[in-house]
């Protein structure tokens, strides 16, 4: 006996070729009318290591002709048998779930009232259950599943992209300003800065420079003295980048005023090319930005697009 299931179904090794098949006889519980119960065999379960064979018409005729064959050892006189292959035993065999069956077809053979076997077994390839090719099919839904949802937000992607190039057509050097908003002092109660003043935070999307560290901070001379909190490890550089700023009161800056800490959000600092991130204003640099895309460009997108529109 090789294993037992929840259900007291039970499975008899019946041996194999040591590679490719196992066989195993599915053994059932059957009550009948007197009261007296009996285990019956009608099934052969094989598990298998090939189940590409089972793309070919002529590799299952040999599978399920040797599986015949095993299934005759079991089944002396029996007229019937269901031969089921699979590529896992707990959740294809045990569980029939279809993920991990591969092949099951039925055959026959006809059997005198005596109990003799009469002919060979029979089946009909065109009446079996090919798993495998469902299991091709349902891979294939998603996969084109998943290019159409890649599709949809490529073309999102696109859309931003073609918002860049026509900003950068009317005002080459205007992108770079509407990626950014800070806080402004202005002498008026209840502005951004006066909140801060009264320990409000706020917050930010600006271009700095690193120009050292102090502590566990970066120090930034650009746009002014400024700490970028946690991030000693920053190389010198410009950089665009995100997050929550607020004031420390008890330190003060190169201008005496008190000292702007910023701490970044969950997106990283993006490393700029150029003094002052002037790369910003390259529409294709933006997006890569935008998107957190690095390699981003909209060639590939529109390939992607083209791919998912295809019959």
């Amino acid at each position: 006996m090789a294993h037992v299931a929840d259900n007291g179904t039970l499975w008899f090794d019946l041996g194999g070729d040591g590679t490719r098949f196992q066989y195993l006889a599915r053994g059932s519980r059957r009550t009948y009318g007197n009261g007296l119960d009996a285990w019956a065999v009608d099934r052969i379960d094989v598990l298998t290591t090939q189940s590409d064979a089972f793309r070919n018409a002529a590799d299952i005729k040999v599978a399920v002709d040797q599986a015949l064959r095993v299934a005759g050892t079991v089944l002396p006189q029996g007229g019937q048998v269901r031969l089921v292959f699979a590529d896992n035993f707990d959740r294809g065999i045990v569980a029939d779930n279809g993920d991990s069956l591969v092949y099951m077809i039925d055959a026959n053979r006809s059997v005198s009232w005596r109990g003799d076997v009469v002919g060979e077994w029979r089946y009909n390839l065109q009446y079996a259950q090919n798993f495998l090719f469902r299991r091709d099919e349902l891979a294939a839904r998603k996969k084109r599943d998943e290019l159409r949802q890649q599709a949809y937000r490529e073309r999102d992607n696109l859309r931003q992209y073609d918002n860049l190039v026509e900003q950068a057509r009317q005002n080459a050097g205007g992108m770079l300003a509407n990626m950014q908003q800070s806080p402004r002092y202005t002498p008026v109660i209840g502005s951004e800065y006066a909140g801060m003043m009264e320990g409000r935070a706020r917050p930010v999307r600006l271009v700095v420079h690193v120009d050292g560290d102090k502590d566990q901070d970066a120090v930034l001379d650009w746009p002014y003295d400024m700490r970028l909190v946690g991030q000693k490890n920053l190389k010198k550089g410009w950089y665009l980048v995100s997050g929550q700023t607020r004031l420390d009161t008890g330190r003060k800056d190169d201008d005496g005023l008190p000292l702007t800490l910023l701490t970044l959000d969950k997106n990283a600092p993006f490393a700029c090319q150029k003094d002052g991130c002037a790369d910003l204003n390259d529409p294709l640099v933006g997006a890569r930005m935008m998107l957190g895309l690095p390699d981003w460009t909209p060639e590939k997108a529109r390939e992607i697009i083209q791919q998912a529109e295809q019959p």
